[in-house]
C-alpha cells in the first residue's frame, strides 16, 4: 500500500529538512522510572520490541505497517486507512544507553507532526532508571491549533509507559529466576 508519487524515502527527506530547522520544538514532558533490571538488560529488551523487528508487512484493518529499513537507521510506515495518515518511523539506535525516535506524521504529502522521543537507560547491575523525554513539533496549521488547545494529547498515554516498564521488570525476573 504505497502512495502513488513519491516514494517513501522523499517523505523521509522531507521530515529531517524539516526536523533540522530546531525552532519550534515544543518539550511536552520528561519522565523518570524505576526498574530492576540493569540499563543493558532494559536497552536491549525495548529494542527487541520495537516494530521493525516484526515481519515485512502486517494488517489489521484498521493500520497497515510496513518495515522499510531493519539496517543501521531502522524505520517503519504505518498507514491507517480511516483518517488517511501515515506515520513514518526513524529509530537511532547508535549510543549504547540511549534509543532515539523520529517520527513523521503525513497527512497525504503534507507533513503535519514531527516527534521525538528518547529512552535513556541509566544505573548498574543492581537496577536502572528509564528517563523518558518527550517533544513535538507541530508542522501545519491544523495541528498547530491542536497543540495550542491540546498540549498533552500527542505525548503516550502514562499508563502505556507503566505497562512497558512492567513487562521489562517482569522479563528481568523471569530471566533471573
Amino acid at each position: 500500500m504505497t502512495r502513488p508519487g513519491r516514494p517513501p524515502e522523499a517523505f523521509l527527506s522531507e521530515a529531517r529538512r524539516v526536523a533540522a530547522d530546531e525552532r519550534g520544538w515544543r518539550f511536552l514532558y520528561r519522565r523518570g522510572y524505576s526498574l530492576d533490571a540493569p540499563p543493558v538488560f532494559a536497552h536491549d529488551w525495548l529494542i527487541r520490541h520495537l516494530p521493525f523487528q516484526l515481519a515485512d508487512r502486517s494488517e489489521d484493518g484498521i493500520r497497515t505497517t510496513l518495515v522499510l529499513s531493519r539496517g543501521p537507521g531502522p524505520s517503519v510506515r504505518v498507514s491507517y486507512s480511516r483518517t488517511g495518515l501515515d506515520r513514518y518511523t526513524e529509530w537511532d539506535l547508535s549510543v549504547a544507553d540511549t534509543v532515539i525516535t523520529t517520527d513523521s506524521v503525513w497527512k497525504g504529502d503534507r507533513l503535519e507532526i514531527l516527534g521525538r522521543e528518547e529512552y535513556r537507560f541509566m544505573g548498574n547491575a543492581n537496577g536502572s532508571i528509564l528517563e523518558l523525554t518527550v517533544s513535538r513539533k507541530p508542522v501545519s496549521l491544523v495541528s498547530r491549533l491542536g497543540f495550542a488547545l491540546f498540549p498533552k494529547m500527542s505525548g503516550q498515554p502514562v499508563k502505556k509507559e507503566i505497562e512497558m516498564v512492567r513487562a521489562i521488570d517482569s522479563d528481568f525476573r523471569g530471566i533471573r529466576g
